[in-house]
């Protein structure tokens, strides 16, 4: 099969995001430090891989927006438990900014996890956590270039 002659430049830039998504939200952090994230090439072989068993099993050797499908639930559900809740917030919604009482109510967590969760977002690199208005009320606004394909349905678990 020739794969990447048969993939539309939207599918590839689509398993791109979705890469880089995993290389960022599954990066480990440890005592405050800066992230570990491992090569982008293992999530992206990866993705394509999936994609491609997905076209095979549907009878295609091509791949198209549906075995996107597959890899974006695997994108979001092999992030950490705790991140996921907060990452799935920040993707879902076409609101990219969220003060920390909106993570908190949408999370159904206290407000020092809130607090926690989106500054471990800032640290990974994924959104920016910041402090606003007169009662330093942290808040979160998600970096461009995570925000979520329009192109792409959006997973529903």
């Amino acid at each position: 099969f020739n794969w990447e002659g048969h993939a539309e430049e939207t599918v590839q830039e689509l398993i791109g995001y979705l890469a880089k998504l995993i290389q960022y939200a599954r990066a480990p952090v440890k005592d405050n430090q800066s992230p570990m994230r491992e090569e982008l090439y293992r999530p992206l072989e990866s993705l394509r891989d999936l994609a491609r068993g997905h076209a095979l099993a549907s009878g295609r050797e091509y791949i198209d927006l549906d075995d996107l499908e597959v890899c974006a639930r695997v994108a979001l559900g092999t992030m950490h438990d705790k991140r996921r809740p907060i990452a799935r917030l920040l993707l879902s919604n076409s609101r990219t900014t969220f003060q920390a009482s909106n993570v908190e109510e949408e999370m159904n967590v206290s407000r020092p996890t809130a607090r926690k969760r989106m500054e471990l977002m800032d640290t990974l690199g994924i959104a920016e956590c910041y402090e606003t208005g007169r009662n330093n009320t942290k808040s979160i606004q998600l970096h461009n270039e995570f925000r979520w394909p329009y192109k792409l349905p959006f997973p529903e678990f």
